[in-house]
């Protein structure tokens, strides 16, 4: 009879479960559970139910025991994957797909997921082997061919990603994620028209996803559409009332208008998404692409004026760490800070720093006053417009006679900031100096030159050096 009872319970929340219904599905595996604990088929349930909502960690405990009953179930191993993969475990993540496909090599979800942990893990070529491996198994997969566009937009062969994105749209048009990727994709191309199209499409196909919303937005902007860029940005805060991103990009629009003022700093939720997902390939393109100098600018503009002995010095924004080996023969002690995950990983790899911490940096010198020798900062304060609270804090935060230096965007529209099309700030030498004034620098250096290309174009910015008055 209770063998009766367990399959019925189980039929139940099944039924749920693929109605969409989880959480009642959750409580008749519970109630299989107290029946017979140890049954594997509610505890397999229940494991894909926690990674269906998001919670990895309570997932996997339920995926261990559903093991012991299956330990050749290749889907149980499968879903073990997705939630060691979900709590960034990749490596772990890597062994259950390739357990999975052990069992049963023909197994395409689970090639899929091996390739995106290997997309992942920067083993690009292995990814788009297992990909194609994947659709030699079944031509007909759609996530394969989404899969395989989005390791080749890796790989910056944007046109056979654009393919392999239609064709996956060709066997299912209404997959709004492919939508979105083929428009990133065609943003990468620079054929904005073609890629707003993409991006209303993924709109349709997606109408709870805010995200997408500022993706149209900004490449309307850059169609010179700024009243069809505004109702993007609109939908995006009616599809996520309050979202500080969205209301980043409609400010910053309207300011740009001369609708609104702009805001006084970029939202964090905006900085570290946008560098997290940019941390992988960050100093290739920065580099290679972009022809950044600002670390290189910024160490020569420092080296007449470090003191004799090294001393406490702390990166702000520290990113992959670029800044890092420059200034680190001056520094007895290098401490960096980031509001990116990805980006203080990064920058641990190169083993020059002693401290990394992950968190907000006027917060981090407001922690720490009268702690450091030199407070340096590149390419970060473009994200910050109002520079009076970082001002305050690091006069704070130095001890007497410390370094204050960073570079910025040059603003030669006024004698303030101004925050450009590009949302990111630009600050003229007259508002830098004003600053330094009231709050108690004096000036050593303050330089003028180009920091980087973007889209072709020069952009200059200032290079500065203060000291703290004794």
């Amino acid at each position: 009879m209770a063998g009766a009872r367990v399959k019925k319970l189980l039929d139940q929340g099944i039924s749920l479960h693929q109605a969409g219904r989880i959480r009642e599905a959750e409580a008749l595996y519970r109630k299989v559970l107290s029946l017979s604990p140890s049954d594997p088929d509610a505890q397999h349930m229940l494991g894909v139910a926690a990674i269906q909502r998001g919670d990895f960690e309570r997932a996997i405990p339920f995926l261990h025991r559903a093991r012991n009953g299956y330990p050749r179930m290749p889907e149980l191993h499968n879903h073990l994957g997705m939630a060691q993969r979900g709590l960034g475990k990749l490596t772990e993540a890597q062994g259950s797909f390739r357990t999975a496909l052990l069992i049963n090599p023909r197994f395409v979800d689970a090639h899929v997921n091996l390739a995106d942990v290997l997309t992942q893990q920067g083993l690009i070529g292995d990814a788009l082997s297992q990909i194609q491996h994947a659709l030699r198994i079944d031509s007909s997969h759609v996530e394969s061919y989404n899969m395989q566009g989005n390791i080749l937009h890796r790989q910056r062969r944007y046109a056979e990603a654009v393919a392999s994105y239609q064709q996956g749209l060709a066997r299912n048009p209404a997959s709004g994620l492919i939508w979105q990727n083929m428009g990133n994709t065609l943003r990468e191309m620079k054929d904005f028209a073609a890629a707003a199209t993409a991006y209303q499409e993924a709109m349709r196909r997606q109408p709870k996803d805010a995200r997408i919303c500022l993706l149209l937005g900004a490449t309307l902007e850059k169609l010179g559409q700024p009243e069809a860029a505004e109702a993007a940005y609109r939908e995006a805060l009616k599809r996520k009332p309050g979202w500080s991103e969205a209301d980043f990009f409609l400010s910053a629009l309207r300011s740009r208008t001369g609708d609104e003022q702009a805001p006084a700093t970029a939202p964090q939720e905006f900085v570290t998404q946008l560098f997290d997902a940019y941390a992988s390939n960050f100093d290739q393109h920065l580099i290679e692409k972009l022809k950044y100098r600002a670390p290189e600018l910024l160490s020569d503009a420092l080296t007449p004026h470090w003191p004799t002995e090294p001393g406490v010095v702390i990166d702000l924004g520290c990113g992959t760490g670029l800044l890092g080996p420059l200034i680190r023969p001056h520094a007895s002690q290098l401490h960096g800070v980031d509001l990116s995950p990805n980006m203080i990983q990064s920058a641990a790899q190169r083993r020059v720093y002693d401290h990394l911490e992950l968190g907000e940096m006027v917060a981090c010198l407001a922690s720490r006053p009268a702690q450091f020798d030199a407070v340096v900062a590149t390419d970060v304060l473009i994200y910050v417009g109002d520079l009076a609270p970082l001002f305050a804090k690091a006069h704070a935060a130095l001890r007497p006679g410390g370094l204050f230096a960073f570079t910025v965007e040059e603003n030669t529209r006024d004698s303030g900031y101004w925050l450009q099309p590009s949302r990111r700030y630009a600050h003229a030498a007259d508002y830098l100096r004003k600053l330094a004034a009231e709050r108690g620098f004096v000036e050593q250096s303050l330089s003028t030159d180009v920091i980087r290309q973007q889209s072709g174009q020069a952009i200059t910015g200032h290079i500065v050096v203060f000291r703290r008055n004794p």
